[in-house]
């Protein structure tokens, strides 16, 4: 195998995600080209089954560094679209006891009971960022619940927190315990609080909370991909509870279809 290439056709999402890839000894002999014109070609078999206002992109994250296949891209018509960081804490020694705050409750997610409540705050937190597309409600159930579901450690639920004020989820933060690449360290999947409870501390005491628990796991390291632009200052939030940024990545877009959305 000297390359490989692939479209996650996402629907009904008109931003299809892309990769391609080809091996060292076999750069620069057109494989790159060829392999992001077949991406082109599959991500069009898509756009019949879209809304017919909807614009239509493909997406392929780089390295930052990473200056041939980013120079590849622009030939072949992508733009710059977004910048991402890949951040991680390495803990050493236990990080520091996660804040209170009144009224908010921090514990793990019950998922029995709070699946659907779950999946709607994420939709309302996430409403705002770049990319968001409205799926049907059960779409992103079924996803979520298949995230935790299909995880191999039977303890993934308790690493799921969500922040409770009465009886409603007003935040969350939903890690994994281990990496594919590195099963050793942990994942965070997200961190996002609902519009009408921000600014209040909730987003850093939920954080706090998750790295306290992997920590006590066992962890040392912890990692994340945060939007370097993120409306809501994810990137501050991060550096804040003792993250730091380990890689880069550019995201870069083809049109190939101009619409609304």
């Amino acid at each position: 195998m000297i390359g490989l290439a692939f479209v996650q056709d996402d629907h009904p999402s008109p931003l299809l995600t892309a990769a391609a890839e080809v091996h060292p000894k076999h750069r620069g002999k057109g494989v790159g080209t060829t392999l992001c014109q077949w991406i082109e070609d599959r991500a069009r078999e898509a756009i019949p089954r879209l809304p017919a206002e909807a614009r239509v992109a493909v997406l392929q994250k780089r390295s930052s560094d990473d200056e041939v296949s980013k120079s590849l891209l622009l030939e072949q018509g992508y733009q710059a679209a977004r910048h991402y960081f890949h951040m991680v804490i390495e803990m050493d020694r236990s990080p520091s006891k996660p804040i209170k705050l009144k009224g908010i409750k921090i514990r793990s997610f019950v998922r029995d009971e709070e699946g659907q409540a779950l999946i709607q705050a994420i939709r309302e937190a996430f409403r705002d960022n770049w990319g968001y597309i409205e799926r049907p409600f059960e779409v992103d159930y079924e996803r979520w619940m298949h995230i935790l579901d299909s995880d191999e450690d039977p303890e993934a639920a308790r690493y799921w927190f969500v922040g409770i004020e009465g009886s409603e989820i007003v935040g969350f933060t939903l890690s994994r315990l281990k990496m594919n690449q590195s099963p050793e360290d942990a994942w965070i999947y997200i961190v996002g609080v609902r519009p009408a409870w921000r600014r209040q501390g909730i987003a850093l005491a939920l954080l706090q909370h998750c790295l306290w628990e992997l920590y006590q796991y066992g962890k040392r390291s912890v990692r994340l991909e945060v939007d370097a632009q993120s409306p809501t200052g994810a990137t501050r939030l991060y550096e804040k509870a003792g993250m730091r940024v380990e890689r880069s990545y550019d995201l870069l877009e083809k049109e190939l279809r101009p619409g609304k959305i």
